[in-house]
């Protein structure tokens, strides 16, 4: 029971950024990007800024060094999302709905490993998630190369637009 609510309120999650990233229209590229850069912050600061925290707090277990990783995570994605608010045009939405499908993948390759054991513990031993983790490598390089093939198409699609309208306006 308890891994069908894991499950659930995984699927949940992601479906909520999915509606989150269409409705608000940002742009999913740059947030693809900047969960990138926050895993790369994460990675790199988080020791130094756990041992800046433990001077406060006695309390200097793994799991404060996981939150101290998701907050580290979570910092340039909610920065990128405030800024990037209403950049895609409406008619963009379903084009940008595949690099939003690479974020919330990468989202949950990097984000579940460093929630509590308690609430993954269930789900992280099914075989979903160990066939999920074993694809890990592969699903990281598709969502890759689809937000950076997105990436590409808008600025090539900008940059013709640019060469027509000169021509139009001489």
């Amino acid at each position: 029971m308890a891994l069908m609510t894991s499950l659930i309120i995984l699927l949940s999650l992601a479906l909520i950024a999915l509606i989150i990233i269409s409705v608000f229209r940002i742009n999913a590229v740059y947030l693809y990007f900047s969960l990138a850069v926050g895993y790369v912050l994460a990675s790199t600061l988080s020791g130094d800024t756990n041992s800046l925290l433990s001077l406060f707090s006695s309390n200097n277990s793994n799991s404060h060094l996981s939150n101290v990783k998701l907050i580290i995570l979570a910092i340039p994605v909610i920065a990128t999302a405030l800024f990037m608010l209403k950049s895609i045009k409406k008619k963009r939405i379903l084009i940008n709905l595949l690099p939003a499908i690479s974020f919330v993948i990468l989202a949950i390759i990097l984000v579940v490993p460093l929630l509590p054991i308690s609430a993954t513990d269930k789900l992280t031993q099914t075989n979903y998630w160990i066939n999920f983790s074993k694809a890990r490598d592969l699903l990281i390089e598709l969502s890759a190369l689809v937000s950076l093939g997105i990436l590409f198409i808008e600025r090539i699609g900008r940059s013709k637009f640019k060469e027509h309208g000169s021509r139009h306006f001489k």
